[in-house]
């Protein structure tokens, strides 16, 4: 299904090198003449052909131009498709169209039974009494994965060709691939009758995508003083990314082509290049602090052709080089000899790498987050499948010709290898032939010497009377020489102890600069990896206890709160404790569940059985039973000590978002993107009854804790309070003007609270469901609303990046929490009340104390945004799992582990080490 609007602001106006979607419709300007003449087509053609070059932005045009455009219109229905790469793709298309009438009509068409896509289509427009208008977007992609044939081609001709058929068609395709038309040529009459051609962006249309969306931000961004843009910048990112001007040719690395003629007046802009500078300009402006995008930065990052050229080399510069090694030995495998991106499975990346998927896995999300590959939608058949293609097509050259660069290196360097080889095999051949001629020069030297040494021994006899009459004045002198030799060792021994001694000195001196050295690596470590900063000072202090590593194991210290990292998990991770706090239950995107043991941090169960991602996971009141909530539209119910599958939940049309136990842990409600809740009987699976009212899908279901209410909120604005027994709908709960996004009862069950994206929360009677108190404060989206223990107060997490508490029976703001750098995405009141904990976009949680809203504990370790978080029932744990495919175990107050860990490691020493308690 297309992509719906995001209400909210994003963190920059310009998209980089994707393309845009419907999302981003309010940012997307320079084409207004483009969208209305390919708009005029589509209404009135049966077919029209569009076509243009790499890179100029069709997919753009299509999804954030033409389709919104068409949306308003109200006697037709658009259908954006793009997804070629698998053979249920006709499929995925139909079900699109069917989805697209039902939206239209709350409806699904009434034969759903397998039909050709003709008799399909003509069934939907009749049915609707509206045009069908269907973009089939990337068409040349179709040929790439279908090189074959595919019965969907006669199905689509006819489709064309009727005139029963109340529908018309699109197909968007890059220039180089008109030739694969050839297929329908003898299919569909006056194929090329009727074609568009999508130039490159224009001067003026560039000069409106720069400004225009920072006019938006802006105005949309009340909160802060506007960013503005200098015009001699916008004149100089024109100039510097017309077409031609900057190329990734060799290696990846750009080539500023030399321009023929200065007439600006047809100047034609590479809007991806164009994206690309603004959103780095975008990165180093804001990371600086600034309000004003500047030609000065511009020229600081060396100008577009640099930022280009350098794109994909700066991101695979940050690999390790045994990283860079497994990217070689699959970067051809996504780019076809032509130049077009192609999607590979992760599995077969895995294979054509010769590693384990443990060691690539990490490496594909590497290469994801900096949007060199993206990961798309798996097969309908295979929803498990992860898959992989290049961001865009104009970096498709860069990949090719940085892998044969990373290849060209290593034959390089393995031939210099061999020839220092063949040089080192040389000289010692040559050596050795020296020495042997040495030798014999010796021997012939010492034979010589013999000879003269017998007829020298005759003069010797003579002389011996001679010789004797001085011996007793040779052996005095030799006396003399002995005691010398003496005297020379005495004075050798003491130069060696001397020379020992400043060794050793060295050695020490070595060790107290390592010491030092790795000290400060721990404290430049700290805050973006605790557990790394603590091992590394242990380290210094071990080398040598000097006063810069005490320094950096005592801050280490102060911040080591991690108990465990709960790993396993291959995609992103949600989690929460059992009642009694002993087990941990995760929920993940990898289609499982895991039961983990607190103390140890063991996985000792693993839920296996759904096809689709897992949403959610809770345990039953009494611990011995898990629900789970799926993507395959299914929950179920799982014994908890071995996982065995109780029961499975089956009813729901579409994802199944939440599932919650009674109280008594007898039944289950589940929430579904259906717009419909269901009560189910938990050790059966059994239907009980259906609550149906809301209009969109929902977004939160709770229990009250007497179990005789249940209170369910949509992504619209609507909550309504359900009686639990009957499923009779007691009262709506009207007031907010926006999405809500969460519900929860009061601990006493008498009162609720919601949080909303109109930036309040409003606090409601359960009886009546009479508003008492709309809590006023936060700048932006309010995410997590609940209640303290004692019912007194509300805490809330904001998009405004901060947390606040309120009294519950005023609405009045009693303290806000300020710290974190991203969205406030949840937020927690510990269960005996004494501390509060929220996390962020931002990677961290933290940890406040209630009464005077002091920070008590920053929690680093996680390398990505947060999903979860929860005390444990006595307190002293918090519970946190991310995107990052982990959950950790902190300790909220790590005081006594600092304790256990120095006596461990320092002897009973602790006392010596400063904590904040000492302090």
């Amino acid at each position: 299904m297309n992509d719906s609007p995001n209400p909210h602001v994003p963190d920059c106006p310009y998209v980089g090198l994707q393309p845009y979607s419907e999302a981003e419709r309010e940012y997307f300007f320079g084409r207004e003449q483009d969208t209305e003449t390919i708009a005029a087509n589509l209404l009135t053609a049966p077919l029209t052909l569009l076509y243009g070059a790499s890179g100029v932005g069709k997919t753009s045009v299509l999804a954030a131009g033409v389709v919104p455009y068409l949306r308003a219109m109200p006697d037709v229905l658009v259908v954006l498709f793009r997804q070629w790469q698998d053979s249920t793709f006709q499929d995925v298309l139909m079900n699109d169209v069917d989805t697209t009438v039902y939206y239209s009509r709350a409806k699904l068409l009434s034969n759903r039974t397998p039909l050709p896509f003709d008799e399909f289509l003509a069934r939907a427009a009749q049915e609707t009494n509206r045009t069908l208008l269907i973009i089939l977007d990337q068409f040349e992609e179709y040929f790439l994965y279908h090189p074959n044939g595919n019965p969907f081609e006669e199905q689509l001709a006819r489709a064309i060709n009727r005139g029963d058929v109340n529908a018309n068609f699109i197909l968007s395709m890059r220039e180089d691939a008109l030739s694969q038309l050839d297929r329908f040529e003898t299919r569909i009459p006056n194929l090329m009758s009727n074609y568009l051609r999508l130039e490159h962006l224009d001067r003026a249309g560039a000069g409106r995508a720069i400004r225009k969306p920072l006019d938006v931000y802006n105005a949309r961004r009340t909160d802060a003083s506007p960013i503005t843009i200098e015009d001699a910048l916008v004149d100089a990112l024109i100039e510097q990314v017309r077409t031609g001007r900057v190329t990734l040719g060799r290696a990846g690395q750009g080539e500023i082509a030399v321009m023929q003629s200065a007439d600006t007046r047809d100047t034609r802009i590479e809007a991806p290049f164009l994206q690309m500078v603004l959103t780095r300009l975008w990165e180093e402006e804001t990371r600086a602090g600034a309000r004003n995008l500047r030609l000065a930065t511009l020229n600081l990052l060396g100008g577009a052709e640099k930022i280009v050229r350098t794109h994909l080399d700066e991101v695979m510069n940050r690999l390790r080089a045994p990283e860079q090694e497994v990217c070689s030995t699959f970067f051809d495998r996504l780019v076809t000899p032509s130049g077009t991106k192609i999607a590979q499975n992760a599995d077969d990346l895995v294979t054509y790498a010769a590693r384990s998927a443990a060691q690539v896995t990490p490496i594909l999300k590497k290469l994801a987050d900096a949007r060199v590959l993206r990961p798309i939608a798996p097969p309908l058949n295979q929803p498990q499948v992860a898959r992989y293609e290049i961001f865009h097509d104009v970096i498709a050259p860069a990949i090719l010709d940085w892998r044969r660069r990373f290849v060209d290196r290593k034959r390089v360097r393995r031939l210099g290898l061999i020839t220092l080889g063949a040089v080192l095999l040389v000289v010692v051949f040559s050596l050795l032939s020296l020495f042997a001629f040495q030798q014999m020069l010796n021997a012939q030297d010492a034979e010589g010497r013999a000879i003269v040494q017998r007829n020298a021994a005759a003069t010797s006899e003579a002389r011996a009377v001679t010789q004797e009459a001085s011996a007793y004045q040779q052996r005095a002198e030799a006396q003399n020489q002995a005691n010398a030799r003496a005297t020379a060792e005495a004075q050798a021994l003491v130069q060696r102890d001397a020379a020992e001694k400043s060794k050793g000195e060295a050695l020490t001196q070595q060790k107290i600069a390592f010491s030092r050295e790795l000290a400060g690596i721990a404290l430049a470590r700290l805050p973006v990896d605790p557990e790394q900063s603590l091992l590394l000072a242990l380290h210094a202090a071990e080398i040598s206890p000097t006063e810069q590593a005490e320094d950096a194991l005592r801050q280490s210290l102060r911040g080591y709160a991690l108990r465990a990292a709960l790993r396993g998990h291959t995609a992103s991770v949600y989690a929460g404790f059992s009642p009694d706090g002993k087990f941990i239950v995760t929920a993940s995107l990898d289609n499982t569940a895991r039961v983990w043991e607190t103390s140890t941090g063991k996985s000792i169960v693993e839920l296996r059985g759904h096809t689709g991602q897992v949403r959610s996971a809770q345990f039953s009141p009494d611990g011995k039973f898990i629900v789970t909530a799926s993507q395959d539209g299914t929950a179920r119910v799982w014994e908890a000590s071995t996982g065995k599958s109780i029961a499975e939940l089956r009813g729901h049309t579409a994802t199944v978002r939440h599932a919650v136990f009674s109280p008594d842990g007898k039944f289950v409600v589940t929430g579904s993107n259906d717009y419909t809740a269901r009560i189910w009987e938990a050790s059966t699976g059994k239907n009980i009854r259906e609550l149906r009212w809301h209009g969109s899908s929902l977004s939160g279901v709770a229990y009250s804790p007497d179990g005789k209410s249940i209170v369910t909120v949509s992504s619209g604005a609507g909550a309504r309070i359900w009686e639990a027994s009957t499923g009779r709908g007691i009262s709506e709960l009207r007031g907010h003007t926006k999405s809500i996004n969460s519900v929860a009862f009061s601990p006493d069950g008498k009162f609720i609270v919601t949080a909303s994206s109109d930036n309040t929360a409003r606090v409601w009677e359960t009886s009546t469901g009479r508003n008492i108190a709309e809590l006023q404060g936060h700048t932006d989206v309010v995410r997590s609303a609940t209640f303290s223990p004692d019912g007194m107060f509300v805490v809330t997490g904001s998009s405004d990046n901060t947390a606040h508490v309120w009294e519950a029976s005023t609405g009045k703001s009693i303290m806000e929490l300020r710290g974190h750098t991203g969205y406030v995405t949840i937020a927690a009141f510990s269960p005996d009340g004494k501390f509060i904990v929220t996390v962020s976009r931002d990677g961290t949680a933290r940890v406040w104390e209630a009464s005077t809203g002091r920070g008590i504990a920053e929690l680093r370790g996680h390398t990505t945004e947060i999903n979860s978080v929860e005390f444990s029932p006595d307190s002293k744990f918090i519970l946190t799992g991310s995107a990052d495919f982990t959950a950790r175990l902190w300790e909220a107050n790590s005081r006594d582990s600092i304790i256990v860990f120095l006596r461990r490691n320092y002897h009973d020493r602790e006392d010596s080490w400063d904590t904040d308690e000492h302090r």
